[in-house]
């Protein structure tokens, strides 16, 4: 099945660092041989347990706040690819929405 985003096409310099980040999961799928797909997710997994571990090491709340956004942004785009975007602006819809509308019904 194709992404809604499929239209949205990468620039071509960005190629070889796309070649580079996948090169672990690549790696990976190829020693265990397994799907590719699957060690991206368990690539992605793992890093979200790293993240958590450093998480817990930052003292000031802004800075916890954008590591937080940051990995979670990061680690989203890289199991999903151009298709993270469906689930980011369904995320800041979601947030707009519960801002602007009432708390009480």
């Amino acid at each position: 099945m194709n992404s809604p985003f499929s239209f949205i096409r990468a620039p071509q310099f960005i190629k070889p660092y796309s070649n580079l980040i996948y090169q672990p999961a690549v790696f990976l799928a190829t020693a265990l041989d397994k799907p590719t797909d699957q060690a991206v997710y368990f690539v992605a997994s793992f890093a979200s347990i790293i993240c958590s571990f450093v998480l817990k090491q930052i003292q000031n709340e802004t800075y916890k706040k954008v590591f937080c956004l940051a990995a979670g942004l990061s680690i989203n785009f890289y199991v999903f690819g151009i298709s993270a975007l469906a689930s980011l602006s369904q995320n800041i819809l979601s947030y707009i929405t519960m801002v602007v509308l009432p708390t009480k019904y």
